[in-house]
């Protein structure tokens, strides 16, 4: 074991002292902002507005539900003086039969398994595949090595020469467009 990691350990130092150029053959960087990416590619902006949509939809069926509950909270502790004791149990009964169904609705769309959960991952998943097609695509054409994410916020230092993150924007919005106009790109 110790043997493979001085021969790793060389194999590493014998890499750093090859000169530039020599190094730039081997291996080839770039990477790519996806979170401008994101806030750039229209496709993905389209995939925000439906979300925003549907999340608004949600909230404004939750705050009926909260409203009713409010109403029948306030009706319950104005009438409660003159209600029958059983019909302030029905009445405090139908209470928390609406808390609970209010608790349900929220877990069912904001829970880990959640509704909003399930259609952003569905919106965005077709945006990732197209990004990561173009990606592909670059890396094939150009023979990058490696291609990292410049938003995880773990690249440390890196010359803006090898930031990808325009052209995969460009290529993106280009494609899309074509797309749309029903003219296919070049060559096909």
């Amino acid at each position: 074991m110790r043997r493979i990691a001085c021969l790793w350990t060389a194999a590493a130092v014998g890499l750093a002292v090859l000169p530039a150029p020599a190094l730039a053959d081997i291996l080839k960087v770039g990477y790519v902002d996806t979170q401008r990416v994101f806030e750039q590619y229209k496709a993905a902006q389209d995939a925000q507005k439906a979300f925003d949509r549907d999340v608004d939809s949600w909230n404004r069926d939750l705050s009926d539900k909260k409203n009713e509950i409010a109403d029948l909270r306030k009706e319950l502790e104005n009438q409660s003086l003159v209600l029958s004791d059983a019909k302030r149990r029905e009445k405090e009964s139908q209470l928390t039969r609406k808390q609970s169904e209010y608790q349900s609705r929220v877990d069912q769309i904001w829970g880990p398994h959640g509704q909003a959960t399930s259609r952003n991952e569905e919106l965005v998943k077709t945006v990732i595949e197209k990004v990561k097609k173009v990606l592909d695509t670059l890396a094939q054409k150009e023979g990058f090595t490696l291609i990292l994410d410049g938003a995880s916020s773990r690249i440390l230092y890196a010359s803006k020469d090898y930031d990808l993150t325009q052209r995969v924007i460009d290529q993106l919005n280009q494609e899309a467009t074509e797309g749309t106009s029903g003219t296919a790109p070049a060559g096909h």
